[in-house]
């Protein structure tokens, strides 16, 4: 099953949805004064391209969430999350890519 190419905000997935980031929202990083949010999040590894799942969400509100972003783990608030684009893809991927990596 294939979600399309619709871009989407990270913040609104539930778990076990995967795919690859497209972007984030924010300020330009290239000026001054740039966004924290936006910067802390490039330097956890939201860089467009990288790929991602959604691995599970808080009891409240679903807050925090944790996502896998190529090979590292981290939680996010959703307010966080929301300022990262997404692009579905087909769920199964990211079970593939951890069978690889683990073997």
């Amino acid at each position: 099953m294939r979600n399309g190419d619709a871009a989407q905000r990270l913040g609104s997935l539930q778990p076990r949805m995967c795919g690859r980031v497209v972007g984030l929202t924010g300020a330009d990083p290239c000026t001054d004064g740039g966004d924290p949010v936006t910067e802390r999040l490039r330097e956890l590894g939201f860089e467009e391209g990288a790929s991602f799942e959604v691995l599970h969400q808080g009891p409240v509100w679903g807050d925090p969430m944790a996502v896998r972003v190529d090979s590292v783990t981290v939680a996010l608030r959703r307010r966080e999350a929301n300022s990262v684009i997404v692009n579905l893809t087909v769920e199964t991927d990211a079970v593939q890519v951890g069978a690889v990596e683990a073997g």
